[in-house]
């Protein structure tokens, strides 16, 4: 068989795949051809896939890339190992800096984006992967700047303290999304042959969302601090008050800090980018 027709062959199996609505096999069959030499991997996979497959299973298959599952984690989030087993302890006083006691922290693996990083994707693909994910971070993120934060009241104050953890957490991977394209983006394999000017589009994005995202933060921690205050004033006991007006304190201090510095929220590549 010459190498044309396995080619074609397995581009074949890959739209099969595609309308099965098996989207990981078609990303596993793509990228075992891209590491056996029957696929490209560089800029000219994508036409040879919209050639082959067609331009819609070609976008299908950018989009099964791009929300391919982290292998190490669930949607982003995994337990705190720093404070494994002891989040919310009533006998543990400080905050863990990590997860803000909120006991789930950023997987490490994928910067909390929840999906499979970019090296593992083909580095032809790579551009319209990074693109893809970044218009679904964005229009999540005006989904979630829209959202109205309820005022806080005794009757309220513990379903909204949960309600902003999941919020804050909500925003995080939005972050690392965001950061994780930013820093791929800088490759030169990942925009081809307009790598740079494809790298500067999303700097110039990045630099415009992040400012957005971490004001948010900022004022979804203060209001944290606002419940805790409150529930420190119906604590039962000395030592539950004083412990929550602690944790109220740290989330005041963590929303004035630069960067969030030390904590899971923090974003380096992303602060440096605004």
């Amino acid at each position: 068989m010459s190498d044309q027709d396995r080619t074609k062959q397995l581009t074949q199996r890959v739209c099969r795949a595609l309308e099965a609505n098996r989207p990981h096999d078609a990303v596993r069959l793509v990228v075992t051809g891209a590491e056996k030499r029957i696929l490209p991997s560089g800029a000219e996979l994508l036409k040879l896939l919209q050639r082959l497959a067609g331009a819609r299973r070609a976008k299908l298959l950018i989009k099964a890339f791009a929300y391919y599952p982290c292998m190490g984690c669930k949607d982003g989030l995994e337990s705190c190992e720093r404070c494994k087993d002891r989040a919310r302890a009533a006998w543990r006083k400080m905050a863990c800096e990590h997860c803000l006691d909120f006991g789930m922290t950023r997987c490490d693996f994928c910067d909390g984006a929840g999906w499979v990083t970019y090296n593992f994707i083909p580095a032809g693909l790579r551009a319209s992967v990074i693109a893809e994910r970044m218009n679904t971070a964005l229009k999540a993120m005006e989904a979630q700047l829209k959202k109205k934060t309820p005022r806080v009241t005794a009757a309220n104050a513990k379903k909204l303290g949960s309600l902003l953890e999941q919020r804050i957490l909500a925003l995080n991977r939005l972050a690392g999304i965001l950061e994780n394209a930013l820093t791929a983006s800088k490759s030169r394999t990942a925009g081809g042959p307009q790598a740079g000017t494809f790298a500067k589009k999303v700097i110039r994005v990045a630099s415009q969302t992040w400012p957005r995202l971490e004001k948010r933060m900022r004022e979804q921690l203060l209001k944290l601090a606002e419940v805790l205050r409150l529930e420190a004033t119906r604590a039962s006991t000395g030592g539950a008050r004083e412990i929550m007006q602690d944790r109220a304190k740290f989330y005041e201090l963590l929303s004035r800090s630069r960067g969030f510095a030390g904590t899971s929220l923090e974003h380096p590549f992303l602060a440096r980018s605004a």
